[in-house]
């Protein structure tokens, strides 16, 4: 593992540190994502998991640097998102709050100062339970489907009726995405990513672990966010995002696991599954029908059996 310090021109700031995880990024993006948390937070880690780009990235990097602090820590080998996130929190020794990003997440202007002003006009008793703060990155859609998952498995229905006079601005919910997660130091200090998981559904995992033991997690009801999801590809004139295989068998395998212990709902599991694996068959066509099937299979197995 290797440790390099730049420096990034940036304004004085909330006491928060930003970790974005790269593998492989877009250098473009990947600087526009910089630059947008710059101007939000005090210190900027970046663990890289072997990037075959890591060159471009150190470029990226010298061509921003002026004078704050931005540290860049190098793994030897892809060691996953849920370890990349780990090794990154472990070295912020001070800060109030830590975002989490991904490599191609922008926040919008003042997204983390919106954030910590609303969280700071919740009564004590309801700061106490926060644990996450969460920057939304997409408007609930308009179809029937997406307002059930909304409103019935993504809210948390019981603690927003508890407390609907403090929550104007911020929506208590059961899960919400890594990247845009603020989350409290101390918080993450007792609670690390599930590393087996390697990289999908670890954000479900680790919020059911929290809620569990009773802590609040918060999201914006506007958007602040910009979040890039899965390979684009063009069908027929339209924009699919989809994902590979090995990050379909991920997402089955601790979906699975998930979906064993209770900790994600059966509706969620289906939708999620069938949704990423149609995709998928849009895009490579009917011809990996079996691979898929077998990833499935195996996945699901591996899941059920704590195989990692």
């Amino acid at each position: 593992m290797r440790d390099t310090n730049y420096i990034l021109k940036v304004r004085k700031v909330n006491d928060v540190v930003a970790i974005i995880v790269s593998y492989n990024p877009k250098i473009r993006r990947f600087k526009k994502v910089i630059e947008s948390v710059s101007k939000q937070v005090r210190k900027i880690i970046i663990v890289d998991n072997n990037s075959l780009n890591i060159n471009k990235l150190h470029l990226l990097l010298k061509d921003l640097a002026i004078s704050h602090k931005l540290k860049l820590i190098e793994l030897n080998k892809n060691k996953g998102l849920a370890k990349a996130l780990n090794v990154g929190m472990k070295e912020v020794t001070h800060a109030s709050f830590i975002l989490t990003l991904d490599q191609d997440t922008v926040l919008r202007d003042g997204a983390v100062e919106y954030l910590l002003y609303e969280y700071k006009k919740l009564p004590e008793h309801i700061r106490s339970k926060v644990a996450i703060l969460h920057a939304k990155y997409e408007n609930v859609g308009k179809r029937k489907i997406d307002k059930i998952i909304y409103n019935r498995l993504l809210l948390n229905r019981k603690e927003l009726k508890r407390n609907k006079k403090y929550f104007v601005n911020l929506y208590p919910m059961n899960f919400v995405i890594q990247s845009g997660m603020l989350i409290k130091q101390s918080i993450a200090k007792r609670f690390k990513f599930k590393t087996s998981f390697f990289i999908d559904q670890i954000d479900r995992e680790y919020c059911a672990r929290l809620t569990s033991k009773g802590y609040l997690i918060l999201e914006s009801r506007k958007k602040l966010a910009d979040h890039a999801l899965g390979i684009t590809a063009k069908i027929k004139g339209k924009t699919i995002r989809y994902e590979k295989e090995l990050r379909l068998y991920y997402l089955a395998r601790n979906s699975a696991y998930l979906l064993k212990k209770g900790e994600l709902p059966i509706l969620e599991y289906f939708l999620d599954v069938i949704n990423l694996y149609r995709k998928f068959l849009l895009v490579k066509g009917l011809k990996k029908l079996p691979l898929l099937v077998k990833i499935y299979v195996k996945a699901t197995i591996d899941g059920l059996l704590n195989k990692f």
